[in-house]
């Protein structure tokens, strides 16, 4: 982490994560040690969860101390593209922390420490991830991936209830690619495999997410799924979907 301290929430972002991380920053504004002010949390493309605490006021922010956040005493790192979200979940006046995925789920992280001094438990999973394609022209009958999630009394019934955005592929029935097409997709996808496995390499390896070579491959990932999505024959769409919350606030 560099030792430059940003004076604005975008110059925070950049220097918080990794440039490759950053690809898919999601910042949220909370007051996460209950000093009045707001903290900023970023969620990040490999699914950690980055607070950068504010030493300033609502008015004059003073970024500082860049962290990833811990549960259970191990880093958070969810399915790639963590949304935080923070809320007392369990109605016991402590902040706790939401987070949603790549994979379309929704995480719980109980803060088991104090107002000022957060202590977060291992995550339940509150909502998961799709676990089929949705074909264009079927209804859509509940939320895709990269969920983003808000939690507030939607219904106005006394208790939380969750709003969660997401992203959603529907793919057409029939779609046909040409010989040529099919070669190159067989070909991304043995690239990408094979990105895969250089990644895991150097984790096992113990590799710092924030190395260039680490953050060369996870580029290079990205651009094959980039690439790969003209061959996909589908279409992408955005929903907002209401849960409403029936069960006990310890849960």
């Amino acid at each position: 982490m560099s030792d430059v301290r940003p004076r604005s929430a975008s110059a925070a972002a950049r220097l918080m994560v990794s440039d490759a991380d950053s690809l898919a920053a999601s910042p949220h504004a909370a007051d996460l040690d209950g000093d009045g002010d707001l903290d900023l949390l970023i969620g990040t493309l490999l699914g950690h969860v980055v607070r950068v605490r504010n030493d300033g006021t609502r008015k004059r922010p003073d970024w500082r101390d860049e962290e990833k956040l811990t549960a259970g005493g191990r880093v958070i790192r969810v399915e790639g593209c963590a949304a935080p979200f923070v809320c007392d979940w369990n109605g016991d006046g402590l902040r706790d922390l939401l987070v949603g995925d790549g994979a379309g789920s929704v995480w719980y992280f109980p803060n088991a420490g104090s107002p000022s001094r957060p202590s977060f438990e291992r995550g339940i999973e509150l909502l998961d991830g799709p676990q089929r394609w949705f074909w264009a022209g079927d209804p859509v009958e509940r939320h895709g991936a990269r969920t983003r999630v808000c939690a507030t009394d939607y219904d106005d019934d006394g208790d939380i209830d969750l709003l969660v955005g997401d992203f959603v592929h529907q793919r057409r029935p029939g779609f046909d690619l040409t010989e040529e097409d099919s070669r190159r997709l067989d070909e991304l996808n043995r690239e990408k495999l094979a990105c895969s496995q250089r990644l895991s390499e150097l984790r096992e390896q113990g590799v710092a997410e924030d190395d260039p070579r680490y953050q060369a491959l996870v580029e290079e990932k990205l651009a094959y799924d980039q690439e790969k999505l003209p061959y996909s024959g589908g279409e992408t769409h955005g929903f907002v979907w209401f849960y409403r919350r029936i069960d006990d606030r310890s849960e």
